[in-house]
């Protein structure tokens, strides 16, 4: 494929401002609404076609033509990518870890490039931290590639499919490959971290472990981030104390309470990465989770802010 970045000369509110995926049976296309005034379209480039023939100022131009001409913008960049689907088979030798491309690479028909990377440092940061201030064994920062290798290779192989839809050259086949119906729609997929001592830190690990929570609004109007910042906390439906984690409950902050009821929860404790790391469904069994220590690899904010 061909990405070619252009910069507006004047406002195009036509052009659209979201991400549109032209699944033309002849050339698949991409439009990208980018920050500012910049556009993006990402071109697939046909069997016979070369590099040299395709990136030429004339023939974007020509590629374009259905949308702006060289009145409207100007051409800042362009380059050919050939799209991969690859995940590293070690991640972590002893003082060395990789994340983001260096660990796995995907098309971008989901557009989870770089959002890959920015879970994997989330994941390993608190990790490392804590193994650096002796909170933690070095063992811990094996279930960095135990938990986001299985998530990322979701993601890359979701986006694959995508991708065979997408660039798929004649409509029956598409519409085979697809099996969409009319009314059909896409959600993003939300798959669960890889199996780990971490997504399990209690006896009673349950399906909920390993998957991310809400952003709830606080009471005060704060999310929930802006108060506990990047460190574990406890949120449970009632008031709840623990002498290891920053508590909140659901009766002082209804979201969180709401947030716990869809998930079938009765508390859970989440990592600074926002992962669920232990969950209990009866109330019975909050005092046990309350015991459960997760050490910050910052000072915790005050959680009654």
């Amino acid at each position: 494929w061909v990405v070619v970045d252009v910069l507006l000369r004047k406002p195009r509110p036509d052009l659209g401002d979201h991400t549109v995926q032209f699944c033309n049976p002849d050339r698949p296309m991409t439009y990208c609404r980018n920050p500012g005034n910049r556009r993006r379209w990402e071109i697939a480039i046909k069997p016979g076609e070369t590099d040299e023939d395709i990136t030429t100022p004339d023939r974007i131009w020509q590629l374009l033509s259905r949308w702006i001409t060289p009145e409207d913008a100007d051409l800042e960049r362009h380059a050919v990518y050939t799209f991969r689907s690859m995940l590293a088979r070690d991640w972590h030798d002893g003082r060395l870890l990789i994340a983001g491309d260096a660990a796995h690479l995907t098309p971008p028909f989901m557009g989870q490039g770089m959002c890959a990377g920015i879970r994997d440092s989330a994941n390993l940061a608190w990790k490392l931290a804590n193994v650096i201030k002796g909170h933690s064994k070095p063992s811990i920062l094996a279930s960095y590639q135990d938990e986001r290798a299985p998530h990322a290779r979701t993601f890359i192989e979701t986006a694959m499919k995508l991708g065979q839809l997408i660039n798929t050259m004649d409509s029956t086949t598409a519409r085979q490959t697809a099996s969409l119906g009319p009314n059909t729609t896409f959600k993003s997929i939300q798959p669960p971290l890889g199996s780990s001592d971490q997504t399990a830190l209690v006896v009673q690990q349950n399906s909920l472990n390993g998957h991310l929570f809400a952003q709830p609004n606080l009471s005060n109007g704060q999310k929930l981030d802006d108060v506990i910042g990047y460190a574990p906390v406890l949120l449970s439906r009632k008031p709840i104390m623990s002498a290891h984690l920053p508590v909140l409950d659901g009766q002082t902050h209804p979201e969180i309470a709401q947030a716990l009821q869809e998930i079938g929860a009765e508390a859970i404790i989440l990592r600074p990465d926002r992962y669920i790391a232990a969950s209990v469904k009866t109330g019975s069994d909050v005092a046990f989770l309350a015991q459960t220590n997760l050490p910050s690899p910052i000072s915790a904010r005050s959680a009654t802010q």
